[in-house]
């Protein structure tokens, strides 16, 4: 099945980063074809240095991974749009999530720390 997300990086422009892992670094985005139904819509993009993988983290299990997520269909989990490569980067798409990512809001919201046992749950569930 065809991604409805463009597969090329120049399709992208990279706003932001808001995020850094340990394999590389989440950026907003937003859709720059005309050409793709999702044109100006905004995405978050986490962008991998093919050089960041190693003899515990091949390119292969992160193709894997990849392969797992994207047939994964849950309202816990992010959805997959694409993934592809440019120069010697991966690109994944997914949703952008409006409140940011769950570190973000744990710190901006809670900043004395989660009392209620059942939210906690609730998260980690």
């Amino acid at each position: 099945m065809q991604s409805i997300y463009p597969c090329k990086a120049l399709s992208y422009k990279l706003d932001f980063t808001f995020d850094k892992g340990t394999y590389g670094t989440f950026w907003q985005a937003t859709i720059f074809d005309k050409n793709s139904p999702r044109n100006q819509e905004k995405v978050a993009v986490k962008i991998i240095p093919l050089d960041a993988f190693n003899r515990d983290h091949t390119i292969e299990e992160q193709w894997n991974e990849i392969h797992k997520i994207s047939r994964c269909h849950h309202v816990n989990v992010l959805t997959y749009y694409t993934s592809f490569t440019n120069e010697k980067q991966l690109w994944i798409v997914m949703p952008l999530c409006k409140e940011g990512t769950l570190d973000h809001v744990l710190k901006e919201k809670f900043k004395q720390g989660i009392k209620d046992e059942a939210l906690i749950a609730s998260i980690l569930l």
